[in-house]
């Protein structure tokens, strides 16, 4: 049996990161995206394409306690709403998800 934790980052409600075993499923509450890609310093910035569920995008990622992370939507950068930002070094910035 596979117990789910669920694990909401604080003061934003449109990013949520759940465990699921040695994975993590990040959801994302994103308008008006015909596309949605996930980067994140988990897998080395590869690009995870995005599973539209209802009004939520979701991605799979290996389960990792800290990581940094951006969004592609329709091939654009996009940074949603996270209670924790750092510079990118390039003029950017990441969210930087924290497990509490």
């Amino acid at each position: 049996m596979i117990l789910t934790v669920t694990l909401v980052l604080s003061a934003c409600a449109s990013v949520s990161i759940n465990r699921n075993g040695d994975s993590d499923i990040a959801s994302f509450a994103v308008k008006d995206a015909g596309q949605l890609s996930l980067f994140s310093s988990v897998n080395g910035y590869a690009e995870i394409k995005g599973v539209r569920d209802g009004g939520r995008w979701r991605f799979t990622i290996p389960h990792a306690k800290s990581f940094r992370y951006f969004l592609k939507k329709d091939g654009e950068i996009y940074l949603p709403e996270c209670p924790m930002k750092e510079s990118d070094g390039f003029g950017g910035k990441l969210c930087v998800y924290e497990e509490e």
